[in-house]
């Protein structure tokens, strides 16, 4: 009896410590868009691998587990998938023993987070100053200083500019006579926040001149990746609205106040520059743009990398020499830029400046090519004539040798018949002779009937050649009528050059 309870005391001890040594440990799955097997090793205190296995976990899906960890192991687990890289977890036996929650998990969960790849969303100093530059609303950041542009130049202004020295000859107001606050249209209006990664790196690569709040993010981020956040205020676009009048009737209109008198002036007196007349139709501005700083902090607990307990919810990004890092969200403010012109839409309206001013000299002029124009005309109709007679006989021709085709004199009836050449056959040598002179005879015809088909085809390419310049002519005698009438080109509306911009700044800072 006393050996028998000796049996079941031992038995009872080797249970209790096998169910103190087994966890079901939950593989978590819910956030990745992919199936994960996940390895797990249970590692001995001197570094040597105990036991050695796998469990595949679906996506969006859990999976349990039972694992046996003894005092003085750790179980080790290692997600893995093609091309993508997830934190490793580390849980020793006292820490999957004890119930306390740590960072919100119990121990006995393991979450599959998956590790971004910092380095393919981080983009060299050099490559984001590029991007910058050709970013409407960016770009003005790379400007090393802030131009108050002149008081005058509004929506509605009237500009000469001189393109041949590539300077702004006046700016001419808009006034109670052709603008006020209901010409105005705001659209786009927004605020929004962009986000890039760069390296301290490539800051030091680019050399001295990259803009001071490059230079101040450098300085100020701990770790080698760190984070440029643009938040953009009241970015809008305004555009003069509907109007009774054309800015072309505007600028004849009202000539001293439009500077018509002083282009007619400059272009009459002094050939030797080439004068424009803008209208400013457009323009898109920004109340201010906040550079900050985003750092990155590292969220390993052990110098290699190897995560316990990730906090919960954070990002979590591979950095350089297997570290794992996360955004600090200290958003260091670096520079602010106020008053931002984003760019300028402007109408030009050059043409019909100098329409006006040479109206006179002009009036001849049309009236000779007026009479060319016709004297042409006539002429393609007589060619038209010709060679619709020609298309017409020879399908009269053609009805001779055929006269299943239609009775017909229209050409664009006629002209189908391009589609119904007959075939030519070949002739088999061992065909009797009298088959062989049937198939020959027949080809013969068939050559004929194609010939005439193919005379027909020229002619018609002709014809309808003939019809399109008559068409060509005929449409820009109408447009030569309607410009009579209108006084009024069509303009050219496009953004401000570079070059006129740099103008429009110089004339600003004139004294």
């Amino acid at each position: 009896m006393k050996a028998l309870f000796i049996l079941i005391s031992i038995a009872f001890f080797h249970l209790s410590a096998l169910g103190q040594n087994s966890f079901k440990i939950k593989f978590s799955n819910q956030k990745n868009d992919s199936d994960v097997l996940v390895r797990y090793h249970v590692v001995k205190d001197n570094g040597s691998t105990e036991m050695i296995d796998s469990i595949l976990v679906p996506v969006n899906s859990q999976k349990e587990k039972e694992i046996k960890v003894k005092s003085g192991r750790t179980l080790r687990v290692f997600p893995t998938s093609i091309d993508v890289k997830y934190l490793n977890v580390a849980r020793t036996h006292e820490q999957l023993k004890s119930k306390q929650l740590i960072e919100g998990n119990s121990p006995l969960n393991v979450n599959i987070i998956r590790i971004e790849d910092i380095s393919k969303t981080s983009v060299e100093v050099a490559q984001l100053m590029d991007e910058l530059s050709t970013n409407i609303i960016f770009r003005k950041l790379l400007d090393t200083n802030d131009v108050k542009l002149d008081d005058k130049l509004r929506i509605g202004s009237f500009l000469i500019y001189n393109e041949t020295d590539k300077k702004i000859q006046e700016i001419f107001s808009p006034t109670n006579d052709w603008y006020n606050v209901t010409n105005l249209d705001v659209f786009n209006r927004y605020d929004e926040t962009h986000r890039k990664t760069t390296t301290k790196q490539s800051s030091a690569k680019a050399g001295l001149k990259v803009p001071n709040f490059i230079s101040i993010g450098a300085k100020t981020a701990k770790q080698d990746y760190f984070d440029f956040i643009w938040k953009v205020y009241n970015f809008r676009e305004e555009k003069f609205g509907v109007s009774h009048e054309s800015p072309q009737t505007l600028l004849t209109k009202y000539p001293k106040k439009t500077g018509f008198d002083l282009f007619k002036s400059l272009y009459t007196t002094d050939k030797s520059k080439n004068y424009k007349v803008y209208f400013i139709s457009a323009w898109s501005l920004t109340d201010s743009i906040v550079t900050f700083v985003d750092d990155y902090i590292g969220v390993a607990k052990k110098a290699e990398f190897d995560f316990s307990y990730p906090p919960s919810g954070v990002k979590v990004f591979g950095g350089n020499a297997g570290t794992g890092i996360t955004l600090a969200n200290s958003e260091y403010r670096a520079s602010i830029k106020k008053n931002i012109y984003n760019y300028f839409e402007i109408t030009d309206i050059t043409s019909s400046a100098i329409m006006e001013v040479q109206n006179d000299v002009n009036k001849e002029e049309k009236e000779k090519l007026e009479d060319i124009r016709t004297a042409r005309i006539k002429e393609l109709d007589e060619a038209i004539s010709r060679v619709s007679d020609q298309i017409i006989n020879m399908y009269k021709s053609i009805r001779v040798l055929d006269n299943r085709y239609i009775e017909s004199n229209e050409i664009a009836v006629i002209s189908q018949i391009k589609y119904l050449k007959h075939i030519v056959q070949e002739v088999p040598d061992s065909l009797s002779k009298e088959k062989i002179h049937q198939i020959k005879t027949e080809n013969i015809e068939a050559a004929t009937f194609n010939s005439f088909v193919d005379y027909i085809e020229t002619k018609n390419n002709e014809y309808n050649k003939y019809l399109s310049m008559k068409d060509q002519l005929l449409y820009t005698q109408n447009m030569v009528v309607v410009n009579a009438i209108r006084s009024d080109p069509i303009p050219t509306v496009r953004r401000m050059t570079d070059e006129e911009m740099n103008a429009l700044e110089k004339f600003s800072s004139r004294k």
